[in-house]
């Protein structure tokens, strides 16, 4: 949205320090956060969000990843009138992806758009924002898809779709995090900047999460293989991607009930083949995809445990790896344990 004009002075000197902070950040190795299309045009570099010295010999890569995937995230406000499905809350922000631009869909996680009932816009670029219509709610992994009016969109707004690569993302993957941080206070205040955040990490651990059931049910992650990172930005959403871009997971929020009368979000990553199935066929104009489900939460369990519930030895056999094996295993697979400060489970 624009800035009244009493602060257009002021958010233009913001605007120039941000761009001198970049050009002296990229001639030290340092990293700073910039808002989209200001700081980052100026250095010519995609500059890598959360602190921190970039290796050498990667800058490149994080340039590439940011200018491929800038005009590709958007903010993603969601208001809905009143309280259903468990829901408690009113006024939700996020961050979508532009899955294509001349169809005007983009995905966004199920944290910030709940339900089909309420009213979303988008906010593209810093610079305009237009209304978007709730297209599709999955109904059991965290992702909604929205369209918007591409002919709502100024000329002078730059937006192009982020391309999908589906690839598995094993612990100890190399992936960058691009997304845009807000900032928020309690009030969603919608006059503050956004700043676009790209930065470079590894991917911890990959699997199933636990969240205790929330009292009233509503909708939270539950029987889907999600992936948590060594190092996670604070955004509000937004990919793991490669160094050239594309993206191969959605960072997701996962909204739970650690105690009653309490909600928290943990952040987590979602496979992007999951939304891309539905989204081909929306972009199709075709009916998305049929679900099925037996409606049950499944959850791993240890060898012994299943044994214990009666596991045949055949079958047991089939899943145990030898001493040889699970050692090269842990050899190849790298870092492994907790998801960093917004990757872990609760």
């Amino acid at each position: 949205t624009a800035a009244p004009a009493a602060t257009a002075a002021t958010a233009t000197a913001a605007i120039a320090t941000t761009a001198a902070s970049a050009a002296a950040a990229a001639a030290t190795g340092a990293a700073v956060d910039a808002p989209p299309g200001a700081a980052l045009a100026a250095t010519g570099e995609g500059e890598e969000g959360g602190g921190g010295t970039a290796p050498a010999g990667r800058e490149g890569s994080i340039a590439r990843a940011s200018a491929a995937l800038r005009d590709a995230l958007v903010t993603v406000d969601f208001f809905r009138p009143f309280s259903i499905d468990g829901e408690t809350g009113m006024r939700y922000r996020g961050t979508g992806v532009v899955l294509d631009a001349a169809a005007g869909l983009v995905a966004v996680d199920r944290n910030t758009v709940t339900s089909t009932l309420g009213d979303a816009s988008l906010t593209l670029g810093g610079r305009v924002t237009v209304a978007a219509r709730v297209e599709y709610v999955h109904p059991l992994h965290n992702f909604a898809l929205l369209r918007y009016d591409p002919a709502c969109v100024p000329a002078d707004v730059r937006v192009s779709a982020a391309k999908l690569a589906p690839r598995p993302l094993p612990p100890g993957a190399e992936v960058v995090i691009v997304g845009l941080k807000s900032g928020l206070n309690e009030d969603i205040d919608a006059s503050r900047r956004v700043d676009f955040v790209c930065r470079r990490t590894r991917v911890a651990n990959s699997g199933w999460i636990k969240l205790p059931l929330p009292n009233p049910p509503r909708f939270q992650v539950y029987n889907a293989e999600t992936l948590g990172l060594e190092v996670a930005p604070p955004v509000d959403g937004g990919v793991l991607a490669s160094d050239d871009g594309t993206v191969a997971a959605l960072w997701v929020s996962c909204a739970y009930q650690p105690a009653p009368n309490q909600l928290a979000s943990v952040f987590r990553g979602l496979p992007i083949e999951l939304v891309a199935r539905v989204a081909d066929k929306l972009i199709a104009d075709e009916a998305p995809p049929p679900w099925r489900s037996i409606g049950a939460t499944l959850e791993p369990i240890s060898l012994a445990a299943a044994r214990q519930l009666g596991l045949d030895d055949a079958t047991l056999a089939a899943h145990v790896r030898t001493p040889v094996a699970a050692a090269g295993a842990a050899g190849a697979g790298g870092p492994a344990g907790a998801g960093g400060a917004n990757g872990a489970g609760s």
